[in-house]
């Protein structure tokens, strides 16, 4: 958890093809929201260059849930999502 209370996670799907469910336990304080972002793409051989510097950009994340202490997230297939819990 950071000074100001907001405690950050970061997950991984690597499987190329199937969607992901976590569930996740977050004890030690009663957090009220979550915000995600993520990173992902339709092809897995994408990638950023200077020619071309938007072709995987962060995006909003709503495949997340926050009830009490229980989160639950559906990862898309190879993709990173960082979450923020306040």
């Amino acid at each position: 958890m950071a000074k100001d209370g907001e405690t950050h996670i970061t997950l991984t799907n690597i499987d190329a093809s199937k969607t992901q469910e976590v569930a996740i336990e977050v004890n030690g304080t009663q957090y009220k929201s979550v915000y995600g972002r993520i990173l992902t793409s339709k092809n897995l051989q994408d990638y950023n260059s200077f020619e071309k510097p938007l072709t995987i950009i962060p995006s909003t994340f709503k495949n997340v849930s926050l009830k009490g202490n229980q989160l639950k997230v559906k990862l898309p297939p190879f993709s990173v999502v960082v979450l923020e819990l306040i």
